[in-house]
């Protein structure tokens, strides 16, 4: 692209909106009815209302409960039961009438956003059923197209796990070959109509085949020592992740990729059987609630929640099979909870987190931290082990946080992101690729933000091109961005860190990037309230939406960011950002400092004690990918504030001479080819990973450090 042209100045402003509360759409509850004693719809719905589900599965289609739900928000999925399919298959005009009465006498106030054709009919049906239900399946969908509701409500089927034929590890999941050929045509039909594959994982049954304890725990999400997957080097901490991983191999081993999954069932029962009791349904349900929230995703689908339906929101006391079929209620008909999971947003806003049951076990357990040594946990070469990661370039080894797994998983329990303000925080959005689904309240938000972008493309080009002239017919030349907090400081970072990056600073051509009258061609605006850009006189063509689950310390990927940093170096550029001790001697004791005279305000920060917590990053490059893998990292990490003294020169003069020792070895090493020794596990595989990462800089670099 050529530089743009220099003459006038440009003047960008970003403009925020506060937020507004919202549900969790991506939590949901399966609401069965095979019962005689449950509440009335309306008492459920204010049930419903109370707590952040935000979407209810029925089984099939109840017109009370569709009714009552109208006009709440909370989506809705209704069922064709396995019955209706032979008519559905072979009748277009039953399909229709299904929809006319099943659908359109409700919608859009009850807010329909699926419809399951049967349940698990690959897996028990019959063979004739197994053929007919793509047929059934189309001619549904063809009936919402014919009443433009084909874009609106979705159409799908619900499997169980054993649709699986393999699915240990993960990364081996594959479907059952004997229902191959049916699978594929139902796999095309959810990929041309952009629905989910729908899947019903159930930990439960997985500890029922291998009852123990640790089994029990990795299903429960509470500490384990985790299992490997080989084929991807990838440690699974939980059985709800291993299973919908699985599910996502099987899915991409037949190259649908972009076929997404949703979670329609999956639960603990309370009593009933070995292992079904009120403890472990808690844990399941409310661990597997907190995972959800806290947006991590699964090691396959990281950054993201899946769509999940919990079983149930009532017991069915008229259901047959094992006493646990009718034991997987989450709240008694009485409307008051079985077992707190913390649904209940008045329990999420009124609650302190220093008050929640996940705070006072962390808590606990900090004191028996305390009680162990930083040397002494890095001595633990499985602990260390289990503390490094890699992923996309990036080494990370955290092993010398003062944690143990227990720790993380303790940590991970009480993670609720943004639930004080009860909003989606979606910022992992801002840089998802085209293909992604990440929605907020039922909607997918990526095909906004990438008109956003493809919006900011356009514009930046325009701009950098000179195409874009101001009042004076003149190409502009100078940006001048202006912002508070984060808004400011996030284009600022990415701004100073791409003057390292060659191929950045070629793009930018010269050209200023000022971050502190001819308002329609000299100002542009960045804001989550475009009525207000309007007030304010600027043409709302030139305005750059961003949205309210928009994090401000998480804007720089938004247009906040992206606007200001295109103009100057481009968006193809920036577009790369969006894509993710052993020395204790001479070490001086109080004591000693005191005898030396030293001030007795100055003793503590001349003492080292040692045992301080430290991240390390290996990174192959400093460029704009980097950078922005180094803002994801950031954005999602969970950190404590330990009080550190920020100026604190006594501590960089021990770094330097811990870094000596670390000095001396990558010189015996380059120079004398000597094996790295006398470092603990974790600074051994740090120093031998940089070694061969850059084998290829020479043993005499043409920039010499001081001799050692």
């Amino acid at each position: 692209m050529a530089s743009p042209p220099c003459t006038i100045s440009f003047l960008l402003i970003l403009l925020h909106a506060a937020g507004v509360a919202r549900s969790q759409s991506y939590i949901g509850v399966n609401y069965g009815t095979v019962a005689d004693n449950l509440p009335s719809p309306s008492a459920t719905v204010k049930l419903l209302q109370s707590t952040s589900i935000g979407k209810v599965r029925l089984y099939g289609v109840d017109p009370p409960i569709i009714k009552a739900l109208g006009n709440t928000g909370i989506g809705i999925t209704i069922g064709a039961a396995n019955g209706d399919i032979p008519a559905m298959a072979t009748d277009v005009s039953f399909a229709k009438g299904w929809v006319g009465s099943n659908v359109l006498p409700y919608y859009p106030a009850s807010e329909i956003i699926l419809i399951t054709v049967g349940n698990e009919v690959l897996q028990y049906g019959e063979p004739e059923l197994k053929a007919q239900l793509l047929p059934a399946m189309q001619n549904v969908q063809n009936a919402l197209d014919e009443a433009s509701l084909g874009g609106k409500i979705k159409v799908s089927t619900v499997h169980s796990m054993t649709v699986l034929g393999q699915s240990e590890p993960p990364s081996t999941g594959r479907f059952d070959p004997g229902v191959g050929d049916l699978l594929k045509g139902l796999l095309e039909f959810n990929k041309a109509t952009g629905s989910p594959f729908m899947i019903n994982p159930y930990p439960f049954f997985a500890y029922q085949s291998d009852p123990s304890p640790e089994t029990l725990a990795f299903c429960l999400f509470q500490p384990n020592a985790g299992r490997l997957d080989s084929g991807t080097n990838i440690k699974y901490m939980n059985m709800f992740d291993a299973q919908v991983d699985a599910v996502r191999s099987a899915l991409n081993a037949m190259s649908f990729n972009d076929v997404g999954i949703v979670v329609a069932e999956t639960g603990w029962p309370y009593k009933g059987e070995a292992g079904a009791t009120v403890e472990n349904a808690k844990a399941y349900n409310g661990n597997l609630v907190a995972h959800l929230r806290s947006m991590v995703g699964t090691p396959l689908m990281p950054g993201k929640s899946i769509d999940t339906y919990l079983f149930a929101l009532y017991d069915e006391d008229l259901k047959p099979g094992k006493p646990s079929e009718r034991a997987f209620g989450i709240y008694n008909v009485d409307l008051t909870p079985i077992y707190d999971i913390g649904l209940s947003k008045n329990s999420q806003m009124a609650t302190l987190i220093s008050d929640s049951a996940p705070w006072k076990d962390l808590k606990a357990h900090n004191g028996e931290i305390d009680k162990t040594h930083l040397r002494d946990l890095m001595n633990d070469t499985d602990r260390c082990k289990s503390m490094m990661i890699e992923f996309d370039g990036i080494f990370l080894d955290y092993s010398r946080q003062r944690a143990t797994v227990d720790t993380v998983f303790k940590l991970f329990t009480l993670a609720e992101i943004n639930s004080t303000e009860n909003r989606s925080v979606l910022h992992v959005a801002l840089r998802a690729s085209k293909d992604t689904t990440i929605n907020s309240d039922g909607k997918n938000v990526v095909p906004d933000v990438w008109q956003v972008l493809d919006k900011i493309r356009d514009f930046s080009d325009k701009v950098r091109n000179g195409s874009w002239v101001g009042a004076t017919g003149k190409a502009l030349k100078n940006v001048i961005a202006i912002g508070i907090g984060g808004s400011f400081l996030g284009p600022l970072f990415v701004h100073t860190a791409l003057q390292t990056d060659s191929e950045a600073s070629k793009s930018a051509g010269g050209c200023q990037l000022r971050l502190p009258q001819a308002v329609s061609k000299h100002m542009v605006a960045v804001s989550t309230n475009l009525k207000l850009v309007e007030k304010f006189r600027i043409d709302p063509n030139n305005a750059f939406a961003f949205w309210d689950w928009v994090g401000r310390r998480y804007s720089v990927c938004s247009a906040v960011g992206v606007l200001p940093l295109s103009l100057q170096y481009g968006f193809s550029v920036i577009e790369n950002i969006s894509t993710l001790l052993r020395l204790r001697k001479n070490i001086p004791t109080p004591e000693q400092l005191q005898s030396e005279n030293v001030a007795s305000h100055l003793v503590p920060h001349k003492t080292f004690t040692g045992n301080r917590p430290s991240l390390s990053l290996l990174l192959p490059s400093l460029d704009a990918y980097r950078i922005g893998q180094l803002l994801a990292i950031y954005e999602h990490r969970i950190g404590f504030i330990w009080g550190i003294n920020s100026f604190d020169q006594w501590g960089v003069e021990l770094g330097k001479s811990l870094a000596s020792q670390v000095r001396k070895q990558l010189h015996a090493s380059r120079k004398k080819g000597e094996s790295v020794e006398g470092f603990n596990f974790s600074t051994t595989k740090l120093l031998t990973r940089y070694l061969e990462a850059s084998a290829d800089v020479p043993s005499e670099p043409t920039t010499l450090l001081p001799k050692i």
